[in-house]
């Protein structure tokens, strides 16, 4: 029993941002004025999950068609494009 509960946590632990999607949205109209939407490349789980490519409709091969960036790298270029659209 306890050895399962281990394996359960250590499996949440190593979830990982597969996508990376943000939204500006005008606080008045409440319509979307500008989209950054980028795939970010595993780093644990090299191919994804049954469960990954039912709930978000990727799989495997989409993933390496578009070339995928790593997570800090995607971080850096979302910062990017916040201050683009605000600004």
């Amino acid at each position: 029993m306890c050895c399962n509960l281990i394996i359960i946590l250590i499996v949440i632990c190593l979830q990982e941002i597969i996508e990376f999607p943000v939204l500006k949205v005008n606080g008045i109209t409440f319509e979307t004025e500008a989209e950054f939407h980028q795939y970010v490349q595993p780093d644990v789980h090299k191919e994804l999950s049954d469960f990954c490519t039912e709930v978000q409709n990727i799989v495997n091969d989409s993933m390496t068609a578009v070339n995928p960036s790593l997570l800090a790298d995607m971080v850096y270029r979302s910062v990017g494009f916040y201050f683009t659209a605000i600004w």
